[in-house]
């Protein structure tokens, strides 16, 4: 640069011609230093796009990750999401163990396998909700000409009783009971006796002596 300025100040005392010429050489070198920096700019924009900076790892996602890991080896699981899909979590020993098959013994629905529930205490295939057999809380949680009752310590959609089913008195409380009541159009009574003599003999509450009737609405 003080080359530079040393024939810029001798060309412009010589003569003013020279002293142009110079001028320009300068305004070209000026030119082509603005012209370098911005390609090494480019090129610098460049290799940033094509190797990004790495991003920096969620903090709250590694602590969430480390504490899980830990609770599982320290002290084994204590919900069944804490264990893998084909497997459930034994609450007492605090471990988890393979998911039970068809015919096993269960406490829950989730210790049967994928596509299984827990019925009367063993897993079985699910059953399409309101058909005969399926779980159910409630009697309009059944198809038509079903009831919710009890059965093995579960309520499931039973069937009602047809004409000459066997029946008992009629019960609002039936959801407790392992019977449900008479179909529609049809009344639980008790059967007529020739022999009155019987009806002193016979206790009147025999529910074996009971059959469903098909009767009128009226009657």
């Amino acid at each position: 640069s003080d080359i530079l300025l040393y024939y810029i100040h001798f060309y412009k005392e010589s003569s003013e011609p020279a002293y142009a010429m110079v001028y320009s050489t300068t305004s070209i070198l000026r030119i082509l230093l603005i012209l370098t920096y911005l390609s090494s700019t480019m090129a610098w924009i460049g290799l940033v796009r094509t190797f990004p900076i790495a991003e920096k790892p969620n903090k709250r996602v590694q602590n969430a990750t480390a504490i899980d890991s830990k609770f599982k080896q320290k002290s084994g699981c204590r919900k069944d999401k804490h264990c893998q899909p084909s497997e459930y979590c034994n609450r007492y020993e605090k471990t988890c163990l393979n998911c039970r098959k068809e015919g096993e013994t269960c406490r829950r629905n989730k210790m049967c396998c994928r596509g299984m529930e827990c019925a009367g205490g063993v897993c079985r295939r699910k059953i399409r909700l309101g058909t005969e057999g399926a779980l159910c809380t409630k009697d309009r949680e059944c198809n038509y000409g079903f009831c919710c009752a009890r059965e093995k310590g579960q309520n499931v959609c039973k069937r009602m009783l047809q004409e000459g089913d066997r029946c008992s008195k009629p019960n609002r409380l039936y959801l407790w009971s392992h019977q449900c009541p008479c179909a529609y159009g049809m009344k639980c009574r008790r059967r007529k006796r020739t022999n009155k003599l019987l009806d002193l003999i016979k206790d009147w509450n025999d529910e074996s002596e009971r059959r469903c009737v098909r009767t009128n609405y009226n009657t």
